[in-house]
């Protein structure tokens, strides 16, 4: 097991690059019963419909983009919960999945983060990690420390759509957790998260059986975020924070991985 304690360096980027493409959670970890209840809540999240349960409500409904909430009342936390859906072209669900959670790259599309650092190695797929946020005023300073873990799902269980077959599913899951080598913040009010993205690739055959290129993939992203700012915050303000940020980000980041993949041949 591997302790980090400074901010991303050229070894922990090289670290990251070398297990891009890692597929399963292979060394067992002191956290993984937690990580393996947290996908499974997901995984289970995703089979159900929020057109079809009463508890999510539909805030927006823009093109190929949705974003519901859950009322903190029926999510037995302390905040609302949300959930976006967004489908691309052109790239994978490992491309984005991988994007999301290498740590290197995260303030290029992140505008919320003002520094962020590896706290410890786990395994090859997951880490602990701990992030710094832009102050927004007039509340205090954030930060949190989370397990970051990616994994394809091997599992999955998905309908053909439209004529184009399931090609692979992804998820990363942070969450929330205690870390005893943990280095504090001056000034800062702990956050707790427990976010997860999931994303499927879909495939449409190429006419007259060619070669399958990027303008044959399609992947439906759908984004989980529980965000508790474990301390004061105008209500509103957070409200209309968090579902501006996440509404930013499932439509941004697409083609920001874009930007990383587009010249690159498919995974």
């Amino acid at each position: 097991m591997q302790n980090m304690k400074a901010n991303y360096s050229s070894a922990e980027s090289a670290l990251f690059r070398s297990r891009l493409f890692s597929h399963g959670d292979n060394q067992l970890h002191r956290f993984h019963d937690e990580l393996k209840q947290r996908r499974q809540l997901f995984e289970n999240e995703l089979q159900q419909s929020p057109e079809t349960n009463d508890n999510w409500t539909l805030l927006v409904n823009e093109g190929d983009t949705k974003l519901y909430r859950k009322a903190a009342g029926k999510t037995g936390k302390p905040g609302d919960s949300l959930k976006a859906i967004h489908t691309v072209k052109n790239i994978t669900a490992s491309e984005i999945c991988h994007c999301f959670w290498q740590i290197e790259n995260r303030k290029e599309w992140d505008r919320t983060v003002e520094n962020i650092m590896v706290l410890e190695v786990l395994n090859e797929t997951s880490v602990i990690v701990k992030q710094t946020h832009h102050r927004v005023p007039p509340v205090a300073q954030r930060d949190c420390v989370f397990l970051s873990s990616i994994i394809k799902n091997s599992k999955v269980n998905s309908p053909e759509k439209s004529g184009r077959k399931l090609l692979d599913a992804w998820m990363v899951s942070n969450f929330s957790v205690d870390h005893n080598e943990e280095i504090s913040s001056s000034g800062c009010v702990r956050a707790f998260i427990d976010v997860a993205l999931i994303c499927r690739t879909y495939v449409t055959p190429p006419m007259g059986g060619g070669a399958t290129t990027r303008d044959c993939v399609t992947s439906e992203i759908t984004y989980f975020a529980d965000i508790n700012p474990g301390g004061w915050v105008p209500s509103v303000l957070f409200k209309i924070l968090c579902e501006r940020e996440c509404l930013n980000f499932i439509r941004s980041f697409p083609n920001y991985v874009m930007t990383k993949r587009n010249d690159v041949n498919l995974i």
